[in-house]
């Protein structure tokens, strides 16, 4: 029987956001953690995609 061991993700699990000058503003990029990443998608992150 195999088993897939499925860790519960902690706040050291998050990169550090990064504040970005994006068009004239500045704006807060986060990065999603890798064994989340399938949820969100494979989208640029703009909010119109």
């Amino acid at each position: 029987m195999n088993t897939i061991a499925q860790k519960i993700l902690d706040w050291e699990d998050y990169p550090e956001p990064r504040l970005v000058l994006a068009r004239g503003k500045l704006v807060l990029e986060v990065s999603i953690p890798q064994p989340i990443r399938h949820l969100f998608g494979s989208g640029n992150g703009k909010p119109n995609n």
